[in-house]
C-alpha cells in the first residue's frame, strides 16, 4: 500500500510540474520569457509547494490537461497549416475529455474558449472556422466517449460504474444551497441522497429540497446574502483547505523531517507560518488577477478571466469548497502575471507622459 501511495504521489508532483512548466509556454507565447518565467516564479509560490502536492487526487492530477488544453488552443489559433491545425483542434478533444474523466469541471476552460470564438470569430466573419473545429471537437469528444465506454463494460481492471444508480446533479445543488455551511459539505444531505436506491429515486428526492431551500432564501430576502458568504467562504483560504476535511492523508508528527511537518501539518506547532504565506500569496494572485488587460494578449487573457469567472458560477449553484479551486490554479497565476504586464505597462505609460 506504501509503494503505491509513494508512485501515486510521484504523478502527483509531476502533474503539478507538468502544469508549470505549460504555464511557462502559455504566457511565454502571450509576453515573452521574461513574463513566463513570471509565470512559474508564481506558479511555484501558489501551488508548486503546497501541501496538496503530496496527495495524490484529482484536483491536482487534472492540471497538465487543462493547461495543456490551452496551450493547444494556441496553436491552433497560430498555426496557418489546414492539416497540423486540424490535429491540433483533434488534439484539444483529446485532452478536454481526459481532463473530464480526471475532474469534469475541466470542461470549464473549453467552455471560455468556445464562447470566446464565438465572439471574436462571428465579429470576424470567420464563422466557418468555429463551425469546423465544433464539427472536429465533437465526433473526437463522441468518438473517445463511446470507445470509454465500451472498454468500461469488457474490462476487469476497474470496478463497473453503474449510471442507473450514480449520485445525479441535483444532490450537488441541494447541497450547495444548504445555509448550515453555506454550501459546503453537509453529512445529513450526503446521507439523504444515499438513502435512495436509483438515480431517478435521487433526482425526484433532490428537487423538493432545492425547491423549499431556495424558495425559502428568496421569500425572505436572504439569497443575495448566502452567495456572498458562499463567495467569501470559496476565495478566503490561500490553503484551499489544505489538512481540514476527509481522510487525504495522515500526518505524523513523529518521523521524518519534523521541521518541514511542523510548518506543513495541520496541527504543526509553526503552520501559522504556512497559513499567513499562502493566504499573502493568494491575496497577491487574486489583486493581480482582477486586472491586467491588454490589447496585444485580449483574447488570452479573456480566457483566463472567463475561466474564473466558470468555476466561480459553478461553486456558487454546486457545492462548494476553496479546494475545488485547485485544478484552475495555473488559471490564476496566468492571470496574475497578465495583470503584473498591466501595472508595469501603466506605470511605464505614466512615467512617458510626466
Amino acid at each position: 500500500r506504501e509503494q503505491i501511495w509513494l508512485i501515486l504521489s510521484f504523478l502527483n508532483i509531476l502533474a503539478i510540474d507538468s502544469a508549470i512548466l505549460m504555464i511557462f509556454f502559455v504566457v511565454r507565447r502571450c509576453l515573452g520569457n521574461t513574463y513566463g518565467l513570471a509565470g512559474v516564479a508564481f506558479s511555484i509560490a501558489l501551488y508548486g509547494l503546497f501541501g496538496w502536492m503530496i496527495v495524490p487526487y484529482s484536483d491536482t492530477l487534472v492540471m497538465p490537461f487543462i493547461t495543456g488544453a490551452w496551450l493547444v488552443f494556441q496553436k491552433i489559433r497560430e498555426e496557418d497549416s489546414p492539416q497540423k491545425k486540424y490535429g491540433w483542434m483533434a488534439l484539444s478533444a483529446l485532452l478536454v475529455f481526459a481532463g473530464y474523466l480526471v475532474k469534469p469541471t475541466a470542461v470549464i476552460l473549453w467552455i471560455a474558449y468556445v464562447i470566446i470564438q464565438v465572439l471574436y470569430l462571428f465579429r470576424q466573419k470567420k464563422r466557418h472556422h468555429l463551425l469546423l473545429y465544433l464539427l472536429i471537437f465533437g465526433v473526437c469528444f463522441w468518438g473517445l466517449n463511446a470507445g470509454w465506454s465500451a472498454y468500461k463494460q469488457r474490462q476487469n481492471v476497474l470496478p463497473v460504474y453503474y449510471s442507473n444508480v450514480s449520485v445525479p446533479m441535483t444532490h450537488f445543488i441541494m447541497m450547495g444551497l444548504n445555509q448550515e455551511t453555506y454550501g459546503a459539505y453537509l453529512t445529513e444531505d450526503a446521507l439523504y441522497t444515499e438513502s435512495f436506491l436509483t438515480t431517478q429515486d435521487k433526482m425526484e428526492a433532490n428537487m423538493p429540497v432545492i425547491r423549499q431551500r431556495l424558495g425559502q432564501m428568496l421569500s425572505e430576502g436572504t439569497y443575495l446574502n448566502f452567495l456572498y458568504n458562499k463567495l467569501n467562504r470559496v476565495y478566503c483560504e490561500g490553503d484551499f483547505f489544505w489538512g481540514k476535511e476527509g481522510n487525504f492523508a495522515s500526518f505524523d508528527y513523529e518521523n521524518g523531517h519534523t521541521f518541514i511537518k511542523s510548518i506543513y501539518y495541520p496541527e504543526g506547532s509553526r503552520h501559522g507560518i504556512y497559513l499567513y504565506v499562502t493566504q499573502g500569496i493568494w491575496v497577491a494572485a487574486l489583486l493581480l488577477a482582477a486586472g491586467g488587460w491588454n490589447s496585444k494578449m485580449r483574447e488570452d487573457c479573456t480566457l483566463a478571466h472567463l475561466t474564473i469567472i466558470g468555476i466561480t458560477l459553478f461553486l456558487l449553484i454546486f457545492e462548494m469548497r476553496s479546494r475545488y479551486l485547485i485544478p484552475f490554479l495555473p488559471i490564476f497565476s496566468a492571470a496574475a502575471v497578465f495583470g503584473l504586464e498591466g501595472y508595469v505597462t501603466m506605470k511605464e505609460i505614466r512615467r512617458k507622459t510626466l
